[in-house]
């Protein structure tokens, strides 16, 4: 099983965080209880190493993605979650998915290939991880997405592509674009928390 940070909530919620390449299962922690202060997380820290720093999934030298590695991780984390549910006993809870930069990528591969456990994620900062394979069918899931339009790591046109083929798929996105490169700005952040209140409520209506 992956390693991970486990703290129980109060509510009903748990966030499944990813981290970022080079961060640790601690590193979103301070975000997630901005998000949802009563909220149990379950943080996984990711078991590829590149240069020393922990990430998600293997990416070449050249900056390419290696597909067949992410496909194994997708497998991985997939049944680590679902282990981690039975573990802690949060079966009936609602989970959602919450990452950055590489973290987000992999949420981001988890969802367009597979029926998951998420109720929603959070994707801040990604890339269009793999243009070569379609998404499955969304069926009205809620993702949010925040980019730059001077994120290095991608480009306005790509982060629009991802944009249409979400919603193709009936994704219900809300996709968030800001001026601060490969980051989480405190206006985006404001803004992921008052859509995360707003979704939960929703859910609680029903």
């Amino acid at each position: 099983m992956m390693q991970y940070y486990f703290e129980q909530g109060t509510n009903q919620n748990v966030l499944v965080l990813l981290h970022g390449t080079g961060a640790d299962e601690h590193d979103l922690v301070p975000i997630a209880k901005m998000v949802d202060p009563d909220a149990t997380i379950l943080s996984l820290r990711g078991n590829v190493v590149e240069s020393g720093m922990l990430r998600f999934f293997v990416r070449f030298p050249d900056g390419t993605f290696d597909y067949q590695n992410i496909n194994e991780q997708i497998e991985l984390i997939s049944n680590t979650i679902t282990e981690l549910i039975l573990k802690h006993n949060l079966q009936g809870f609602n989970i959602y998915g919450l990452g950055f930069s590489n973290g987000a990528n992999m949420l981001e591969a988890i969802i367009q290939q597979r029926q998951s456990v998420f109720k929603a994620v959070m994707l801040l900062a990604p890339v269009y991880v793999n243009p070569f394979i379609d998404f499955i069918e969304l069926k009205n899931l809620p993702i949010y997405i925040s980019t730059s339009v001077y994120d290095r790591y991608t480009t306005k046109e790509k982060m629009i592509k991802l944009q249409e083929v979400i919603e193709a798929k009936n994704g219900k996105l809300r996709m968030v674009w800001h001026d601060y490169g490969h980051s989480l700005p405190q206006n985006v952040l404001k803004d992921l928390i008052d859509w995360f209140k707003e979704l939960w409520a929703s859910f609680r209506r029903f």
